[in-house]
């Protein structure tokens, strides 16, 4: 079955719904559309203007493996912003404004493989809710930015499935050596 267009989201910004794949990117949204179908596997919100991710957003989206928040200008995710997801598998959230993450943000992502949160204002990798990735074993891909004086997180270790980093120096002073891969 296929439904070309759905229209109870926003005013004249209409999300593409196929199957069970939900795209709403490029259509200039501030904020996550409601009433999106619950069945969906898929929803791609790349390229807009979101600036926060409030709590609860996707609980009623039990059965999204894969989210796309790429390239908009988030600035916040709230406490339990991804509360319900427990099938989801892959998480873009890079090139926005995040500076931090939630407390918990990863500890309910168990079934997660790739993440990618390159291209935030994260300049702090030892902050402790940036070493809870660690808790996220399933992770296979991970891309994010290195600043001067960047280690991994001795708990980072604890990624045996990760077989693809994508590491972004953000800093022409940035100076990779044998220190910064010791525990991963």
């Amino acid at each position: 079955m296929y439904i070309l267009a759905a229209t109870s989201y926003t005013k004249d910004k209409k999300c593409r719904v196929q199957d069970d794949n939900v795209d709403c990117s490029h259509l200039d949204l501030t904020t996550i559309p409601r009433h999106l179908p619950v069945n969906a596997t898929s929803l791609n919100l790349f390229w807009n203007r979101i600036k926060i991710v409030k709590g609860f957003t996707f609980q009623s989206m039990r059965y999204i493996t894969y989210l796309d928040l790429g390239r908009n200008v988030i600035e916040l995710i709230e406490i339990n912003a991804f509360h319900g997801l427990h099938r989801l598998r892959t998480l873009h959230l890079h090139d926005n404004a995040i500076n931090v993450f939630p407390n918990g943000m990863f500890e309910r992502l168990n079934g997660l493989q790739v993440l990618s949160i390159d291209g935030n204002k994260l300049k702090y990798f030892q902050d402790d809710r940036i070493t809870k990735i660690s808790k996220i074993v399933s992770l296979t891909t991970l891309s994010f930015d290195v600043y001067p004086d960047f280690k991994f997180p001795i708990q980072w270790g604890k990624l045996s499935k990760l077989t693809d980093l994508r590491i972004f120096a953000r800093s022409s002073k940035v100076h990779f050596n044998k220190a910064m891969f010791v525990h991963v």
